[in-house]
């Protein structure tokens, strides 16, 4: 089992054999038009983890928001048919315990330089970061098996909105400015380096609202993740966990020369 250790939002990978197919029934163990897993699942801590990946020689479990440290067990149930062979008798569980799962919490140390231009690079150290997530969710996990009920209610967009913003909140590793979100350009578990991004400086809008100076905020990292519902099925609303750096300030550096949105194409030009 890998990692042992780690924060939130993290895929943790068991490797052995003879786990079987995720599906307990249906016509095929992939089907999603009827889709059954039974009590198939993976705890840590006692606390039920999201399943991305189930083969017979291979589980990945995404570590939910309000994991504990502790065991990690897999669980296989089936049920014990009556002596006439109608269904059934009992349902029983096979628990296996894969390794020890320990929490860790993100910690900041330092982060340098404080302010700085458009793109320069800012680096943030500490410990706990965990791994940089390359996976994005433009929709829930749970879209496909809605969409293959054809289900009216799948919904793409901003949870308070009435259907005509798209939704933004998509990733699961972040470094945010202010609110705006940065380019990692490396993050490791003890170091992050970023881009200062340029929306903070441009002006950033949403429906009804229009921000115009957000250059001096908080500098933020957070990790993503979420839990399994009481019913076993995916999943809540993503919940985030956020560490603050301290202020960070953006100066008004690397910005586009102002004659090029006076002349942006001299090739074009009549005056030549």
């Amino acid at each position: 089992m890998t990692p042992a250790s780690a924060p939130i939002g993290t895929l943790l990978r068991i490797n052995g054999e003879h786990f079987g197919f995720y599906s307990e029934s249906g016509s095929t163990p992939y089907s999603f038009m009827d889709f059954n897993k039974g009590e198939n699942r993976v705890e840590i801590g006692g606390v039920p983890a999201v399943i991305y990946r189930w083969h017979d020689d291979r589980i990945d479990v995404w570590v939910p928001f309000s994991v504990k440290s502790g065991p990690v067990k897999i669980y296989r149930s089936a049920t014990t048919p009556k002596a006439d062979g109608s269904c059934c008798e009992g349902r029983g569980e096979l628990v296996t315990e894969a390794g020890l799962f320990t929490l860790v919490t993100p910690v900041i140390e330092s982060y340098t330089p404080k302010s700085a231009g458009l793109d320069e690079l800012v680096t943030i150290k500490g410990k706990g970061f965990g791994t940089f997530l390359k996976t994005a969710e433009h929709t829930g996990l749970e879209l496909s098996q809605k969409a293959y009920k054809r289900r009216l209610d799948v919904e793409i967009n901003e949870p308070e909105s009435s259907g005509s913003t798209v939704i933004s909140n998509v990733s699961r590793t972040e470094v945010l400015f202010n609110g705006a979100a940065a380019l990692v350009q490396s993050w490791t578990d003890t170091e992050i380096v970023v881009k200062v991004p340029h929306r903070n400086l441009y002006g950033i809008g949403r429906r009804g609202a229009f921000f115009d100076d957000l250059s001096t905020g908080p500098l933020v990292v957070r990790r993503g993740s979420w839990d399994v519902l009481p019913d076993g099925t995916c999943c809540s609303q993503k919940q985030w966990l956020t560490v603050e750096a301290g202020s960070f300030t953006i100066e008004a550096k690397g910005l586009p020369d102002k004659g090029y949105w006076e002349n942006n194409r001299p090739d074009a030009s009549t005056n030549q």
